[in-house]
């Protein structure tokens, strides 16, 4: 099984998943793609995604649903223009760091069964590569 999927991890605290990972919010009246944003990416993980390797992208919801409820399919990774920003509507943490990313999504799909994870989630923290087949399979996220 390749690695065909990267897993990020998503707080509660703030509602990032449902707007920006389901595009549930517009902006200037506009309906915006789905994406997860401030993404700091190696540049070989950059090389995976454009050449198709990694295809896909989960979240996972950390305390307290500690679940992965959806993935999408990766349209395309852009580099994020500082110069160029609304900070209102974008996750921005770090402004210090010149390589922070926007993973762009389509065709969001849901799992048919959530994967629950018995432990801390801490394995999700900067990013996870796993497959596609092991997401869905699993009924628990610690054998992803």
């Amino acid at each position: 099984m390749s690695n065909d999927l990267i897993i990020f991890s998503s707080s509660p605290k703030v509602n990032r998943y449902e707007e920006r990972f389901l595009a549930k919010i517009k902006i200037r009246g506009k309906s915006i793609q789905p994406r997860w944003s401030a993404v700091s990416l190696s540049d070989d993980l950059i090389d995976q995604i454009n050449n198709g390797q990694v295809k896909y992208l989960a979240l996972y919801r950390s305390k307290p649903l500690q679940y992965i409820e959806h993935y999408a399919k990766i349209d395309r990774v852009e580099t994020i223009d500082f110069t160029n920003i609304n900070f209102k509507y974008e996750d921005i943490t770090d402004i210090k760091s010149p390589r922070k990313y926007r993973i762009y999504l389509k065709n969001i799909t849901s799992i048919p069964h959530k994967n629950i994870g018995n432990k801390s989630g801490r394995q999700f923290l900067k990013h996870k590569l796993s497959s596609l087949q092991k997401l869905l399979q699993a009924t628990n996220l610690d054998y992803i």
